[in-house]
C-alpha cells in the first residue's frame, strides 16, 4: 500500500476579524531562523501531562497558558495539543488527527506534524511517551514549553523503535518584552522510519514522504522550506491536491528507511537544531488616545491611526493605573471603543496599543494612555444635527436640564446651534462636533465646558460657571458675542481660541498652551482672587496705525467745454496737382512765432498720391508730405488714410511710415520739411493748407486740421474745416440757481481705513451765500448738513463768497457767521451737523458734497473742496510667543493679575478699574504705537515694568504698595522709540543728601525708574503726586521733578503743573538722560508729618522681630507695638520714643518681641504712631507665622532696642561657620566699637555693653561675614 506522508513544522492560517483588516495578518511577515545551539528544556518538576502513553489520533482537553500570547494578530490564553505533533491557540480543542490541513483557522502551529491518507499512518506516543506542558520565566518573559516525548514516526504498532522528541517553546507577549509571540520549535532526536522511492533514495521500508517547514495559506495550499538545504529558509508554494500530490518536494535524500531526519536530529542540549518564528515589531504607536462621550456609566475611547505595519489594536484597561487586563481588540479600521457598563464616579485608566502578527507597541504614557473618571451626574448625548430646544435632539428625547451633563458629537459629529437660552451641568463639545449661537441667545454652565470641535458665538453668551478647557486641536471662535468663564480657562497644545470682536470675561487662571488671537477683542480679568497667566503656547494681536489725508477731485471743479465740430468733408481732386486749399485765419498779435505744429485727418484712398503744403502769411511756405512711399515704391504707400500731427519735435520722419492698415499713416512725425522756418515770423493773417492727388485712379477727402501756433503767450489753436469752433473750459463747478438738488461734487478715496475723524474745506464764489445748503454723504449712506443759509438758516446773509474749513474741533459754529469783506465767511468754523457721525466708518468710496441754491436770483461755482480723513488701519502681530489682548479691562476685586513666564502686549487700550497687575521674572507690560491706557489708580495699577513703543504722550499706568502712580512723557519723535517705567512706593535707594543747590530737599518715600530703552527721543517727564503718598508735596509752586545721575540728583525744575488726568509737576523743558526720578522741592514747606517707609515683621526662632524706617518726623512723639493673635483684638506690648533728632532725615527702629511664637503658630503686628499734639494713625498690619518654612523669610540680623540707652542687643542667623565683624560707627563712618571672631552655623545672640557715654544720635550698627552684610541705623537716647 502507497503511503504519503507530508512534514510539516510550522502552520499558520489568515486572521479573521470580521471586518476586513486594513493590513490583513501574514505569516510571512514572521522572520524566520534557524540554529544549532538551543536546549530541550528537560527538568523533572512543573509538568502537566495532556496526553498519555499508547495514544493515537488523540487530542488533549483545552488548557490556560496563563498568560498572553498574541499569534497571528489575534490574542490567547488557552491552548490545546494532539499525538499529530500540532498544537492550537484559543477555546476551540484541537481535533485527535495529525496535521489536518482541513483545520481552516490561524491558531494552529504544526510542530511536526504528519499529512497522511491512511488512518493507520499517524504519529503516536509510545508505551513511555507522552505529551505535557509547563510554564516557565516571570512576567512580563515567560514561555509557555509544550513537550512530545517518545513520538513515534510511523504508524505502526506502538514499540521501542523510532522514538522521537520536540518542543514547541512560545513567548508572552506583553509590552515590555521584547520576545513577545516568539515561537520556537526545538528538535531531540528525529527518527523517521519511511520516506519516498526516488533514485538515491532506497531502504526496506519504503513510503512517499514529503517534509518541509512551513505554513498554509489555506485548507489546500501550503508554503514549505527544504529541510534538505537547512539552514537555508527559501520556499515554495504547493498545493496538497484531492490526493496530496501536486507540486511536492520528493526524497528528501534521508538515506536508506528508516534512518534519522538528518537536517533535524540532535542527540546533546546545547547543540539542538531549532527554527524560530519571530513575529515583526509594530514600527509605530497610537497618537493622541483620548477619552470622550463619558457619562456615568460608558465612555469612548478614541485614538489617532497610525501608518505603520500593525494589524490592528488593543485596549487594556485598568482601575488603578498600573495592574492592567485585556478588554477588546480591533482592527486597523476601527480607532475607538465605547466601554459600558462603568461605575459612575470612577476613574479608569487606558491602554491603547498597536500589535502586529505576535506583538504589541510600547508603552508610552505621552501618546497611548489615557484616563477618564465617569460622572456622578446622568449625561444627555445629542443624536443628531439640529437646534437646542429640539426634543429630538437629545438622547433623552427632552431639552437638558441644569443637572445634566450634556454631550455634543458621540460617537458621531453633531452641529448643533442655541436657538434659544440654555443651561447644562458639565457640557462637552466632541471631536468634529459644533456648537452654533443664534444672536442674543446664552448657554450657561453649573460645571466645565471640555470642547474638543468647534464653538462659535457669533453674537450669543457661553457663560461657564467652572473651567473652559479648549484640547488638542478644538477651536472657539467668540465673534462678537460674550464668553464669561467663572474657573479657569486652558487653551491645551494646538488648540485655538479666536476672540475676534467680542468680550472675553475671566475669572479664574489664563493658561495658554496653544494658539491665542485676541484680534480686536475685549479681554476682561473680572476675578475675585488672585488670577494667573501661564503662556507657553503662541498668540497673536491687532494694533492699529493712525494717517492722516487729504484727498480732492480738482479736475472735476471745472464748467467743462465743447470740442469742435467738423465741418462737411471737402473732395480732393483726383490727379490733380492744384489740388484743394484751405484758408485759416489767424487772430491779430504782436508776437512771433516761436513753434507751429499741425494736425491732419485725410481720408483717401492711396495716401502715396498725395502732397500736402502749409503757407504762412508771410509767404512761406513748406511741403509737409510728399507722397510718401516713394521711393521704394514707384507710386508710394498704398494704406488709405491719414491722421497725424506734424512737428518737428516727432520721433520719425512722416515719409518713413507706410504700411497696411487705416490709417496707415497714424501718430505725431516729423514733417518732410521743418517747421521751424516759420519761427519769428508773424502768425497774424491767412494761412494756406494744400492738398492735392497727383496721380490718377483714388479718390479721397481732406476732413479736417488745427494750426496750432506757439508765441510767448501760449499756444493757439485755429481749427481747420469746423463747423462749430471749441470752447474752452471754465474754472469752477457751476451751481444752478434756485434749485434744491443742487450740484454733486465727488470725490473718490480708494483706500481703506476705519474714520477716526474728517474735515472739510470748500471755497464758493456766489453772489447770495445766504441761498446755500452744503452737505456731505460718505461711501456708507451718512449724510451731515455742513452749513444751512447762513444765518441760522434764515438765508440772512447776503455776502458773495465763502472759503470754510469745517472741524468739529472749531471754537465758532458756521451758522453764525456773516459778515462784510469778500470772502463774507472766511476761516474754521464747526459744522451745523457734527462730523463725528462718521467715526468708525470705513472711508473707501465715493463722497458726495452736494451744493445747493435754494433762491433765485444768485449765481455761483465751486472753485475747490477738499477732504481730510484720521483714518486707523489695522496693524498685524503675527504669532510669537508674546501674549497679546487688545483691549485689556481690569476689573479683578480679589487680589492680582500675575502673569507667571510672558510678556503682555495691549495693542490697542488698558481699562484700569480694580485689581493690580504683576509679573514674575521681571516681565513686563508693552503698548505699542497707538496703543492707550487710563490712568493708573490706588485701585488699579501695573505694579511691574510698562514700557511704551512709539511717537504717542503717553502716562504709564505704574503703582506700587497699594498706590497708583503715573508717569508721563510728552510724545517721542521717532515711532520705533520706546520708553519702560517701574514705581516704587519705598525709601529712595540713592544718597539723598548728594544734590544739586536749587534742591531743598528729595523725596524720600518714592521713585520711579524711566529709562529710554531704544532711540535718541528727548521728552517732557511728568511726575504724580499725591498729598498722602509723596512725602514731599506741599505747596505745588514748591514741588519739582528731579533725577538721580549715578552721583548726584539733578533738577529738572518745575515746568508748570497739570490737575487732569492726574496730578502732577512737569519738568521745566526736556530730559534729555534717564534714571531714577523722584520729587523734589524748593523749600521746607514741602514736607508732611511722618511717613512710614518701610515696616516689617519677620519670625527668628520663637521670636518675632520687628523693623520700620520712618522721615519727617518733625511732630512726632513716640510710638506703641501692638500685637493680635486673631488679626482683629490688638494689645499694646510696647513703646519706643522719638529720637533727639527731629527732621526731615530717615530715623530706623526695631522692637522684639521675645518667645511668642513659643504657644502661638502666628501673630499679628502694627505700630501706632502718636504726634506731639495727641494726633495719631496706624501704619500696615504685619503677620508672623512660626509653623512654616521660614528658612527664605526669617531675620538674619537685628539690632534691638532701637533707640537703645546702655545696652545694644544683636541676634543673626549663620548659615555655616563664619568669621564674623561686627562694627559700630558713627554717621560719618567712623569706627567706635569693632568685634571680630569665628561664629558657628546657627542662630547667636550677641550684647554691647556699656554705651551710656555714647553721645546723642544716629550711629550705624553693621555685621559682614563672607556672605553676608548687613547695615542698620540705631539711634542712642
Amino acid at each position: 500500500m502507497k503511503k504519503i506522508i507530508t512534514i510539516y513544522f510550522f502552520m499558520l492560517l489568515f486572521l479573521s476579524f470580521g471586518i476586513k483588516a486594513q493590513n490583513p495578518a501574514d505569516v510571512q511577515n514572521y522572520t524566520v531562523t534557524a540554529g544549532s545551539n538551543e536546549s530541550l528544556v528537560d527538568d523533572a518538576t512543573g509538568w502537566t501531562t495532556l496526553i498519555g502513553g499508547n495514544q493515537i489520533n488523540v487530542a488533549s482537553a483545552v488548557n490556560n497558558i496563563g498568560f498572553e500570547v498574541w499569534f497571528m494578530g489575534e490574542r490567547f490564553t488557552t491552548f490545546s495539543a494532539n499525538t499529530g505533533g500540532v498544537m492550537r491557540f484559543g477555546n476551540t480543542p484541537i481535533i485527535g488527527g495529525a496535521n489536518s490541513p482541513s483545520i481552516a483557522d490561524n491558531a494552529r502551529v504544526c510542530v511536526f506534524g504528519a499529512s497522511i491518507t491512511t488512518a493507520a499512518d499517524k504519529w503516536r506516543t509510545g508505551n513511555n511517551g507522552y505529551v505535557r506542558y509547563k510554564v516557565t520565566g516571570t512576567a512580563p518573559d515567560r514561555k509557555l514549553i509544550i513537550d512530545w516525548v517518545n513520538i513515534r514516526m510511523k504508524g505502526s504498532a506502538p514499540n521501542n523503535t523510532g522514538i522521537s522528541r520536540f518542543q514547541a517553546h512560545i513567548s508572552e507577549t506583553a509590552p515590555a518584552n521584547a520576545n513577545g509571540g516568539v515561537v520556537r520549535i526545538v528538535y531531540g532526536r528525529m527518527f523517521i522510519q519511511s520516506h519516498a522511492p526516488t533514485t538515491g533514495c532506497t531502504g526496506n521500508d519504503q513510503t512517499t514522504t514529503y517534509t518541509g517547514i512551513g505554513y498554509s495559506t489555506s485548507t489546500t495550499q501550503g508554503m514549505f522550506i527544504n529541510t534538505d538545504n537547512h539552514p537555508s529558509l527559501a520556499g515554495t508554494t504547493i498545493n496538497y491536491g484531492a490526493n496530496g500530490t501536486d507540486g511536492y518536494p520528493s526524497c528528501n535524500s534521508f538515506g536508506a528507511a528508516p534512518t534519522n531526519v538528518t537536517s533535524l536530529n540532535s542527540t546533546t542540549n546545547g547543540s539542538r537544531k531549532y527554527y524560530e518564528f519571530n513575529p515583526p515589531l509594530p514600527n509605530t504607536n497610537v497618537t493622541f488616545v483620548s477619552a470622550s462621550c463619558v457619562s456615568d456609566n460608558e465612555l469612548l475611547i478614541n485614538w489617532t491611526a497610525p501608518a505603520g505595519n500593525q494589524v490592528g489594536y488593543v485596549v487594556y484597561r485598568s482601575l488603578d493605573g498600573v495592574n492592567y487586563s485585556f478588554l477588546t481588540q480591533t482592527n486597523t479600521l476601527t480607532t475607538n471603543f465605547i466601554d459600558t457598563g462603568l461605575t459612575a464616579g470612577t476613574t479608569y485608566y487606558y491602554r491603547v496599543f498597536t500589535v502586529t502578527e505576535g506583538r504589541l507597541s510600547a508603552v508610552d504614557p505621552t501618546v497611548n494612555e489615557v484616563s477618564a473618571t465617569t460622572t456622578i451626574s446622568p449625561t444627555v448625548f445629542s443624536v443628531i444635527s439640529n437646534i437646542w430646544s429640539s426634543t429630538t435632539t437629545w438622547s433623552t428625547s427632552s431639552v437638558p436640564v441644569a443637572a445634566e451633563n450634556v454631550v455634543i458629537g458621540c460617537p458621531t459629529p453633531h452641529t448643533v446651534t442655541v436657538n434659544t437660552n440654555g443651561v447644562a451641568n458639565d457640557l462637552t463639545i466632541e471631536n468634529g462636533s459644533v456648537l452654533n449661537f443664534n444672536a442674543g441667545q446664552t448657554i450657561t454652565t453649573e460645571g466645565d465646558v471640555i470642547n474638543k470641535g468647534t464653538i462659535n458665538i457669533n453674537n450669543g453668551t457661553l457663560r461657564i460657571k467652572g473651567n473652559l478647557i479648549n484640547t488638542t486641536g478644538a477651536v472657539v471662535n467668540v465673534g462678537n458675542g460674550e464668553l464669561i468663564v467663572e474657573g479657569d480657562f486652558q487653551n491645551e497644545a494646538t488648540a485655538i481660541l479666536n476672540g475676534d470682536t467680542g468680550l472675553f470675561r475671566l475669572a479664574g487662571d489664563f493658561i495658554n498652551e496653544g494658539e491665542y488671537n485676541s484680534n480686536t477683542s475685549t479681554m476682561r480679568f473680572d476675578g475675585n482672587a488672585q488670577q494667573l497667566i501661564n503662556h507657553t503656547g503662541t498668540s497673536s494681536g491687532q494694533g492699529i496705525i493712525t494717517a492722516s489725508n487729504s484727498y480732492n477731485n480738482a479736475a472735476d471743479l471745472f464748467t467743462p467745454g465743447t470740442p469742435a465740430i467738423p465741418g462737411t468733408p471737402i473732395a480732393i481732386p483726383d490727379n490733380n496737382a492744384a489740388g484743394v486749399s484751405q484758408t485759416v485765419n489767424f487772430p491779430a498779435t504782436t508776437q512771433t512765432i516761436t513753434n507751429v505744429t499741425l494736425g491732419l485727418q485725410i481720408d483717401h484712398t492711396w495716401v502715396g498720391d498725395l502732397i500736402v503744403r502749409l503757407t504762412s502769411p508771410d509767404g512761406t511756405t513748406r511741403t509737409l508730405i510728399d507722397r510718401p512711399g516713394i521711393p521704394p515704391s514707384t507710386y508710394g504707400c498704398s494704406g488709405n488714410n491719414i491722421d497725424v500731427l506734424l512737428s518737428d519735435a516727432g520721433g520719425s520722419d512722416v515719409e518713413d511710415e507706410c504700411g497696411g492698415g487705416t490709417p496707415t499713416i497714424n501718430g505725431t512725425f516729423r514733417p518732410n520739411q521743418s517747421l521751424a522756418d516759420f519761427i519769428n515770423e508773424d502768425p497774424t493773417g491767412d494761412w494756406i493748407l494744400t492738398v492735392s492727388d497727383n496721380v490718377g485712379g483714388d479718390t479721397g477727402d481732406f476732413v479736417s486740421g488745427s494750426l496750432n501756433v506757439t508765441t510767448a503767450l501760449g499756444t493757439t489753436s485755429v481749427p481747420i474745416n469746423a463747423a462749430i469752433p471749441a470752447t474752452p473750459a471754465t474754472p469752477g463747478l457751476s451751481i444752478p440757481d434756485n434749485s434744491n438738488a443742487g450740484v454733486n461734487h465727488t470725490i473718490n478715496v480708494p483706500t481703506t481705513g476705519t474714520i477716526e475723524s474728517v474735515r472739510m474745506d470748500i471755497a464758493i464764489d456766489h453772489t447770495y451765500i445766504g441761498n446755500l445748503r452744503i452737505t456731505l454723504t460718505s461711501p456708507n449712506g451718512t449724510t451731515r448738513r455742513m452749513m444751512n443759509r447762513v444765518i441760522n438758516g434764515t438765508g440772512g446773509c447776503d455776502e458773495d463768497n465763502l472759503s470754510i474749513t469745517f472741524d468739529d474741533l472749531a471754537l465758532d459754529a458756521v451758522q453764525t457767521q456773516c459778515g462784510g469783506g469778500n470772502p463774507s465767511i472766511n476761516g474754521t468754523y464747526t459744522p451745523e451737523q457734527s462730523l463725528t457721525n462718521f467715526i468708525g466708518e470705513d472711508q473707501q468710496g465715493d463722497w458726495i458734497i452736494n451744493i445747493s441754491d435754494r433762491a433765485g436770483g444768485d449765481i455761483g461755482r465751486v472753485m475747490s473742496a477738499n477732504l481730510h480723513i484720521t483714518t486707523s488701519v489695522p496693524v498685524p502681530f503675527p504669532l510669537s510667543s508674546a501674549l497679546y489682548y487688545h483691549k485689556l479691562e481690569m476689573q479683578n476685586t480679589g487680589a492680582e493679575v500675575r502673569t507667571q513666564n510672558t510678556d503682555i502686549w495691549i495693542t490697542n487700550n488698558a481699562t484700569w478699574t480694580t485689581g493690580v497687575f504683576r509679573a514674575d521674572n521681571n516681565h513686563m507690560i508693552i503698548f505699542p504705537d497707538n496703543a492707550t491706557s487710563t490712568v493708573a489708580i490706588n485701585a488699579s495699577h501695573a505694579d511691574m515694568k510698562v514700557r511704551k513703543i512709539g511717537d504717542d504722550a503717553f502716562d504709564f499706568p505704574v503703582g506700587n504698595a497699594g498706590w497708583g502712580a503715573p508717569i508721563g512723557i510728552s510724545a517721542p519723535v521717532d515711532v520705533t522709540d520706546h520708553f519702560t517705567a517701574q514705581y516704587f512706593h519705598q525709601i529712595t535707594p540713592t544718597d539723598f543728601t548728594s544734590k544739586e543747590a536749587s534742591i531743598h530737599h528729595v523725596g524720600l518715600c518714592e521713585y520711579w525708574i524711566l529709562d529710554r530703552t531704544s532711540g535718541t527721543s528727548n521728552v517732557v517727564v511728568t511726575l504724580s503726586y499725591d498729598d498722602i503718598r509723596s512725602c514731599t508735596t506741599g505747596p505745588t509752586a514748591g514741588l519739582k521733578v528731579i533725577r538721580w545721575d549715578g552721583a548726584i540728583w539733578r533738577d529738572h525744575f518745575n515746568g508748570g503743573i497739570i490737575n487732569a488726568p492726574y496730578d502732577g509737576v512737569l519738568s521745566l523743558g526736556t530730559v534729555t538722560d534717564f534714571s531714577p526720578f523722584t520729587l523734589g522741592a524748593l523749600t521746607d514747606l514741602n514736607i508732611l508729618p511722618l511717613t512710614f517707609l518701610s515696616f516689617d515683621a519677620k519670625p527668628l526662632e520663637s521670636d518675632a522681630i520687628l523693623d520700620w524706617t520712618t522721615t519727617g518726623e518733625l511732630n512726632h512723639d513716640y510710638f506703641e507695638i501692638e500685637r493680635s493673635i486673631n488679626g482683629q483684638d490688638f494689645e499694646k506690648i510696647g513703646s519706643i520714643k522719638n529720637p533727639v533728632t527731629k527732621d526731615n532725615t530717615k530715623n530706623t527702629y526695631s522692637f522684639i518681641d521675645k518667645n511668642v511664637g513659643i504657644e502661638n503658630s502666628e501673630a499679628y503686628y502694627r505700630l501706632k504712631q502718636i504726634d506731639t499734639n495727641g494726633t495719631f494713625s496706624y501704619s500696615n498690619t504685619k503677620r508672623v507665622n512660626w509653623s512654616i518654612d521660614n528658612s527664605q523669610n526669617k531675620a538674619l540680623f537685628v539690632a534691638y532696642p532701637n533707640p537703645f540707652t546702655d545696652i545694644l542687643t544683636l541676634d543673626f542667623d549663620l548659615d555655616r561657620t563664619e568669621n564674623v565683624e561686627i562694627v559700630l560707627m558713627d554717621m560719618a563712618g567712623r569706627k567706635i566699637k569693632t568685634i571680630s571672631q569665628s561664629f558657628d552655623k546657627g542662630s547667636h545672640k550677641l550684647e554691647l555693653n556699656n554705651l551710656q557715654k555714647l553721645a546723642q544720635g544716629s550711629y550705624l550698627i553693621q555685621l559682614k561675614t563672607n556672605t553676608l552684610q548687613k547695615t542698620f541705623k540705631v539711634v542712642k537716647m
